[in-house]
């Protein structure tokens, strides 16, 4: 009887383990099964084709693909022209100037960002240093007002030694005085 208690422990201890090989594997098979191996390091022709239809997507039709804007320029894939200043955005990348800037267009590339530096696009046509005692503030910001197209809030901003400063700046940079302004 004691020999045929082993032999019905030792079917039962090989069942249970025979049974737990078939759970792991079971489980195993469930688990990857939802990720399908691909077993190659090549993509299909199908993924080749997902992947070059996204990358030359082009919501906005401007010419320059969804990926390029987001990743490349930073600007909108959703507006043919980002900084609303009427040149497309692939129009101004051609061109040189900035499509996140409005004042930066493919006529007008020098323009930056700063005020500082409108400013001096705005000097760059004014009197030579010699002169620099005839100009004073006053006519530095009606020139920036009516001739600069800036509104007079942004002009009075600036006190009056950072508009010389500037003024002085530009003219060296440039190298233009006023009468040959006036002579163009």
């Amino acid at each position: 009887m004691k020999k045929n208690k082993q032999k019905l422990l030792s079917l039962m201890v090989m069942g249970t383990v025979l049974v737990l090989f078939i759970i792991f594997f079971q489980f195993k098979a469930t688990i990857y099964g939802a990720f399908p191996q691909n077993k190659s390091n090549e993509l299909s022709q199908e993924d080749i084709d997902k992947r070059e239809e996204i990358l030359q997507q082009d919501t906005d039709n401007d010419g320059l693909s969804d990926f390029e804007e987001r990743y490349t320029y930073g600007t909108s894939q959703y507006l043919t022209d980002t900084d609303g200043d009427g040149f497309s955005d692939k129009e101004e990348i051609e061109a040189g100037s900035d499509p996140l800037n409005q004042l930066s267009t493919p006529y007008n590339k020098e323009i930056a960002g700063n005020e500082g530096e409108i400013l001096q696009k705005t000097f760059s046509n004014l009197e030579d240093e010699e002169d620099q005692t005839e100009v004073t503030a006053d006519d530095i910001r009606n020139l920036l007002i009516e001739e600069g197209g800036l509104s007079e809030e942004i002009v009075d901003k600036f006190d009056d030694k950072t508009l010389k400063s500037l003024y002085n700046e530009t003219k060296q940079e440039f190298n233009m005085d006023l009468n040959s302004l006036e002579d163009l």
